[in-house]
């Protein structure tokens, strides 16, 4: 950590580096390697509970609905070329269309209902990059400019929850979550967004980020400087190997094939 912290010291100093745009998830907010997919059944399981819809719609069911309108959204962001991302309403927008006979209220009440609910869930799992985060407020104190910017479903105001209820602090600094640009880093459309937002040139931004793809090649397509900050080793293979492991498992089910 000590190691990356001051590699990323040097690129601001070499560079007058002015703003500082840091990913969220995985770089900041660290998660255990339960894979996402599971995960996304731990939120399932606890929305049937306090929705008391458990009666009425199996788990399985309710999954297999979350797992295809999330497909069905991503598949639109790809082919879309960068001008949709898949947002947290559509996605639960769908699911609710699907089980409206048995929810009470209206769609939008479910929808924040059920965002409540695994927002709580996902806070449970994460934990702070403490070194990171100490870091980057000692940089903003010394007076540049931080931003948090992400490649998410969750909006905007979510992920400052999250960030807020982890580290336990008002956030001050500024959001640019792809759901709410409906641009993406892995595009480098955000990265676009990000230059015009702090009315800098590229070559006076950092990115850092986890992701060798989103957060390293993507800005430095777009002039702007990055550092790839990864993720342990043994946490990558433990990750990658439950990943595998638990998506065969829904292959053996039957819920990938829907």
């Amino acid at each position: 950590m000590a190691n990356h912290l001051r590699r990323i010291d040097d690129i601001i100093n070499q560079y007058d580096i002015k703003v500082l745009s840091v990913d969220v998830f995985d770089t900041v907010l660290l998660r255990t390697t339960r894979p996402e997919l599971q995960r996304f059944k731990d939120f399932c399981r606890l929305q049937l509970k306090y929705l008391q819809l458990g009666d009425q719609v199996s788990l399985e069911l309710f999954y297999r609905a979350r797992l295809k309108a999330g497909r069905e959204a991503y598949k639109k962001a790809n082919l879309s070329g960068g001008a949709y991302e898949a947002r947290y309403q559509d996605i639960y927008s769908d699911v609710a269309d699907k089980f409206s006979s048995f929810i009470l209220g209206d769609k939008q009440r479910f929808v924040e209902k059920c965002l409540s609910l695994e927002l709580a869930r996902e806070a449970a799992g994460l934990k702070l990059n403490s070194s990171l985060w100490h870091f980057l407020k000692k940089k903003k104190r010394e007076g540049i400019r931080l931003i948090y910017c992400s490649d998410m479903y969750l909006d905007g105001q979510s992920v400052k929850l999250l960030l807020e209820s982890i580290s336990k602090q008002t956030l001050e600094e500024e959001l640019i979550v792809s759901s709410d640009y409906q641009q993406t880093k892995r595009k480098g459309a955000l990265f676009e967004t990000l230059i015009s937002f702090t009315h800098t040139v590229p070559g006076r931004i950092l990115h850092i980020g986890d992701n060798f793809h989103s957060d390293y090649r993507k800005p430095q397509m777009c002039g702007i400087n990055s550092y790839y900050f990864p993720r342990s080793p043994l946490w990558r293979i433990v990750s990658q190997a439950r990943k595998r492991l638990y998506r065969s498992y829904l292959q053996m089910n039957g819920s990938l094939s829907l």
